[in-house]
């Protein structure tokens, strides 16, 4: 992905994934093809089970030092990247999270259908689940890059792009098939799981959302606050406003510079008075209620 350089104009590119280079490869070879599609004796598995070589192929590993040193190991790995629709035929897909290598002899079969698949269909489909796979880790990054000590306006606005980034990343890229056909859907579907992307797009959705429900309650406490303090305003306001209201009433028949109604005047000093009273009785009562609280 692109990083912007602190020079203007200047990008900085910097890799998601790590440095190993993805092999997509395609072989012809008779023997081989013919050795491993033979069966054991039994009937039971076939020869590519546990054949080291088969290994190296689609592991891209060393012919002379295997990295894999257990029998076991081995012969699990392969069963699990190796895709064997078409191993009667002396057809073989490995598909590896840094590799996609095909093993066919060379009849006239594979020549015209597998080899121009792998370089068109197969192909495009190892380049989209290579961009799935560094975009969701991008995606990861910025997702712990946001800073959840304090969620002020720039945390939100980060998370809210966040959430509208990968919303088209899943619309635009993050496809659950790209064809019809049958045997593209599985390979697909081996390629995705080789490279761990379904599970670790998963566990992203939840972060996400943990990370959405954490914004829409620190904003729902700060709603709830805001409204007991327009609450707390409102209740030391309603006596003054009673004050008021009674002056108001009142004021008509009171002449300032005249002739004076004392005892009209006595009610509404009166009338203030209690209001004050009321007023930090409330305040008093209303501290304690939200203490207790």
């Amino acid at each position: 992905f692109g990083d912007t350089n602190n020079e203007k104009g200047k990008i900085t590119i910097t890799h998601l994934t790590d440095d190993r280079m993805f092999t997509l490869c395609w072989w012809g070879n008779e023997n081989l093809s013919k050795e491993l599609k033979s069966k054991s004796e039994d009937n039971k598995a076939y020869a590519y089970e546990n054949n080291q070589q088969w290994y190296q192929l689609i592991f891209c590993d060393s012919k002379e030092d295997l990295t894999c040193q257990s029998d076991v190991m081995l012969q699990e790995h392969i069963k699990e990247y190796t895709y064997s629709r078409w191993v009667n035929y002396g057809t073989l897909y490995g598909i590896t999270r840094d590799c996609l290598f095909c093993l066919t002899d060379r009849s006239n079969t594979p020549l015209t259908v597998v080899l121009p698949h792998m370089q068109s269909m197969y192909y495009q489909m190892t380049i989209l689940c290579l961009a799935q796979r560094a975009s969701i880790q991008k995606f990861s990054n910025d997702l712990g890059n946001i800073e959840l000590i304090k969620l002020d306006s720039k945390t939100k606005k980060d998370a809210l792009e966040l959430q509208k980034q990968y919303l088209r990343f899943n619309n635009k890229l993050y496809f659950k098939e790209v064809t019809d056909q049958i045997q593209g859907i599985e390979m697909y579907q081996h390629m995705q799981k080789a490279m761990n992307i379904e599970n670790v797009a998963n566990q992203l959705d939840r972060e996400i959302e943990e990370l959405h429900n954490l914004i829409n309650m620190e904003e729902s406490l700060q709603q709830s606050k805001d409204a007991n303090t327009l609450t707390k305003i409102a209740t030391y306001a309603v006596p003054a406003s009673l004050a008021m209201a009674l002056f108001a009433l009142f004021s008509g028949d009171i002449n300032l510079f005249g002739e004076v109604l004392w005892g009209k005047v006595y009610a509404v000093g009166i009338l203030v008075i209690a209001s004050f009273i009321v007023l930090f009785s409330g305040k008093w009562i209303t501290n304690k209620i939200i203490k207790r609280k």
